[in-house]
């Protein structure tokens, strides 16, 4: 079920109110809490998570007989799963685990893998539904579990593809490969058990079965769909069969307006804002969105970031640069919220959040960048730190504590260097010492310049030849050569580098002489950072490795020379080779509070657990 807010706005709410309040301040009322538990029942099959859970709570607080109290504190976990609370749902899981109920044991391994696949706990996930009897709902949750961990597959084998890691690419799509057949061979089995079924599993089973690549089964839902009462989950099905063919637009806006509820009336506003869009009526596409504006709650921000990140696009393209930008603007300052409240989620929800707010925010740059004025090449920096930042908090998993200062720095012999890539192009901001930018649009596509530096990375590595000196200069005259007025007179060149630019070094620009000889190079993430006017006495410490492993192939020769020449200049004790384990490394750091950690070495990094 879709994770989303409710909102009491209509008279139908407002008179539901009115009768859970008097139920709840008079509990009794000669109504059993099996009952009660029924009551709670309809209300979640209408999607009214809020009054269903005020009824299971009042279950529980009656003291029924313990398997009813057991089925009342799951249906609870699973409600506040649907809402998106998940460590509420945790909490009263691991309640309804303690009472021991054997008879409800199915049901716990039911919902256990409901709270572990919202978890993206995948492992943790198929061991609880493969306990669990073999039902519909089972079946298709768990195709889902392992066609997520073929993406999660894929995802990583992009990343060695960029990488340049070859081998780890062909084990990532091997395994991605797999797992995406055990996730149709499961669905298929669900198919055959849904093929005589009329009910809202049967219809799921076969809209997974459509999205898994069979082109049949979104038909074969709608059918099924057409002779089910009108709930909250057939709405939601519609919505998801409309996404992807309008063939459900009809019907779930039909059940939108009978159960008049305002998150399925939103999407079905945003539904045929798509149709229109895609049309080119972006006037009347713009009238449906916000007609879905008005429908949805403040405070249900994931919805309500998609429906301004619509109107930003929409209005770009009737060319209201105002309105649109005011739209891009209110999405991403939704999206910061979003980001805070899914800090303590799981790793994998914050990630998949994170790739939708990366095309935002290089969508929003896209339009900053068109002819830009000094006003826009400074909104630009400043969205870029914000998508920096939200990038860093999403790496961490944590909130990043960024220190902000009204103190800056501000030399009269150095440049910050700012690189944005768009799908289409290469962006380059230089910030000069007076305050002013000069950009240049560069005309090569994200994924060309994505090639083009993983080539130049791996011929950077071959120690014994100079291959890498053909790209280093063509890069050189990309980037630095267009500037030479700029440039002259200053010594320091500060980067602030995006995406696939971050892993190769900017001193190894070339032409006649490597930009290292000319510049002091450093790299910033470009967020304002405070600095002490008092110099600071260094204490280094270096570690360092010149040997390959099983991992890494390739040996570091120069590394022992670069610890002495690094030794030389700042001092430190040096951990070679052999001497550079987790043991040293962690006594090393535990015995004296170092203010330089220097390390030269292989290294894998990677976002993903």
């Amino acid at each position: 079920m879709l994770i989303c807010q409710k909102w009491l706005q209509n008279l139908s709410y407002f008179i539901l109110g009115l009768v859970l309040s008097t139920l709840l301040n008079f509990p009794a009322m000669g109504q059993s809490p099996a009952t009660l538990y029924q009551q709670a029942l309809d209300l979640f099959q209408v999607g009214r998570m809020e009054s269903a859970i005020s009824l299971w709570q009042q279950v529980i607080e009656n003291k029924p007989e313990k398997s009813l109290k057991g089925r009342a504190y799951l249906m609870l976990a699973q409600a506040y799963l649907d809402l998106g609370f998940i460590h509420k749902a945790s909490d009263i899981w691991e309640q309804a685990k303690k009472l021991d109920v054997t008879s409800l044991t199915a049901f716990v391994d039911s919902i256990e893998g409901n709270l572990a696949l919202a978890q993206h706990d995948f492992e943790r996930a198929i061991t609880a539904y493969e306990k669990a009897p073999q039902s519909l709902g089972v079946l298709n949750n768990l195709s889902q579990v392992y066609e997520q961990q073929s993406q999660l597959k894929q995802q990583l084998a992009k990343e060695a593809h960029l990488e340049g890691n070859q081998q780890e690419e062909d084990i990532f799509k091997v395994q991605a490969s797999k797992e995406l057949k055990i996730a149709k061979d499961i669905a298929q089995r669900a198919i055959q058990l849904a093929s005589d079924e009329v009910s809202l599993d049967a219809a799921r089973s076969w809209i997974r079965w459509y999205q898994l690549g069979e082109l049949k089964g979104l038909h074969q839902a709608l059918n099924i769909l057409q002779q089910l009462p009108d709930s909250f989950d057939k709405g939601l099905q519609l919505i998801e069969i409309a996404r992807q063919n309008q063939i459900g637009l009809a019907l779930a806006e039909s059940v939108a307006h009978t159960l008049n509820h305002s998150f399925l009336l939103a999407e079905v506003e945003r539904l045929y804002a798509k149709e229109l869009e895609q049309n080119k009526h972006y006037k009347e596409a713009i009238q449906r969105i916000l007609n879905a504006y008005g429908l949805v709650a403040q405070s249900n921000l994931e919805l309500l970031f998609q429906i301004q990140w619509d109107l930003g696009r929409l209005y770009n393209q009737i060319n209201n640069s105002q309105e649109s930008r005011k739209y891009y603007r209110q999405a991403i300052l939704s999206t910061e919220q979003v980001r805070k409240n899914l800090a303590s989620a799981p790793r994998r929800i914050q990630l998949n959040f994170q790739d939708k707010i990366n095309v935002l925010y290089r969508e929003f740059l896209s339009r900053l960048l068109n002819n830009p004025n000094q006003q826009d090449l400074r909104e630009v920096i400043k969205t870029k730190q914000q998508f920096q930042l939200a990038e860093l908090e999403s790496y961490f998993g944590n909130p990043c504590q960024v220190s902000r200062t009204n103190k800056t720095i501000n030399l009269t012999n150095q440049v910050t260097i700012h690189t944005i890539i768009l799908p289409s192009s290469l962006h380059e901001i230089l910030e000069l010492p007076n305050g002013q930018y000069r950009h240049q649009a560069i005309n090569i596509s994200q994924a060309d310049l994505e090639s083009l530096i993983r080539s130049w990375r791996l011929d950077l590595e071959d120690e014994f030849t100079f291959n890498f000196r053909t790209t280093s200069e063509q890069l050189y005259d990309w980037l630095i050569a267009p500037w030479t007025e700029e440039l002259a007179g200053i010594k320091t060149l500060i980067f602030v580098n995006d995406g696939v630019l971050w892993s190769v070094p900017m001193s190894a620009l070339w032409k006649d002489h490597y930009l290292i000889e000319s510049y002091q190079i450093a790299y910033s993430l470009g967020l304002e950072v405070s600095t002490q006017e008092d110099s600071q006495e260094l204490f280094p410490v270096l570690f360092g490795t010149t040997q390959s492993s099983q991992v890494f192939k390739t040996s570091l020769p120069f590394v022992k020379t670069e610890l002495e020449n690094i030794s030389e200049i700042v001092g430190g004790e040096a951990y070679l080779d052999d001497l550079f384990n987790l043991k040293k490394f962690n006594q090393a750091l535990k015995s004296q509070e170092y203010t330089i950690l220097h390390i030269a070495s292989h290294g894998k990094f990677s976002s993903f657990e």
